[in-house]
């Protein structure tokens, strides 16, 4: 590949990085149960409708005495470009 070609993709990929947005939200399980966090997760994906998943985070606190887990997601909405 060329560095002509090379400059041209990364001029493509800025461009698109520019523009680029993800939304995100998190729930947290007071109980410590990650398969509740989970169910928790999937039905607000479920409630926010036709979203494309980019990430999701699952983590514990591992310092001080609290049990509860978090989950974030991050999700863009689909949009019409390239369609």
């Amino acid at each position: 590949m060329t560095e002509d070609n090379v400059s041209k993709l990364n001029r493509r990929w800025l461009e698109q990085v520019r523009n680029w947005s993800a939304n995100h939200f998190t729930i947290t399980e007071s109980s410590g149960d990650f398969a509740d966090l989970f169910r928790k997760l999937a039905q607000a994906l479920d409630e926010l409708g036709d979203v494309e998943v980019l990430d999701v985070v699952i983590g514990k606190d591992v310092e001080g005495p609290s049990v509860e887990v978090k989950g974030t997601v991050y999700f863009a909405f689909p949009t019409d470009e390239g369609k």
